[in-house]
């Protein structure tokens, strides 16, 4: 397994197109990440990001998984979500972005 450290978070892929976030997902480290997320996406033409390992995410971390989703679907390459903490999905529920993320109720 292959572990890329970001700041506080790191992106570990357990196989070509699945990876997991583990750490602090916030402000100052969501560019990077994006970043590193979206190399993912176009070399494998896919991307399922499991978010089990996010201890915790601000509202940056929000933002970032909804331009990742964005960029995907303007590179016409699927990327799903998995896992997503408690925290993260409320976020998601009061920002009105549930269904853009396809969050399971």
């Amino acid at each position: 397994m292959k572990t890329t450290p970001v700041a506080t978070i790191s992106i570990a892929c357990k196989t070509p197109g699945h990876c997991q976030l583990v750490g602090r997902l916030d402000h100052a480290n969501v560019a990077g990440v994006l970043q590193q997320t979206q190399q993912l996406l176009n070399t494998n033409g896919e991307l399922i990001l499991d978010l089990a390992g996010v201890e915790h995410s601000d509202s940056a971390g929000l933002a970032m998984l909804t331009a990742l989703l964005r960029y995907g679907h303007d590179q016409h390459k699927p990327i799903a979500f998995t896992h997503m903490p408690a925290q993260m999905k409320s976020m998601a529920l009061l920002s009105g972005l549930d269904n853009a993320l396809s969050l399971e109720q």
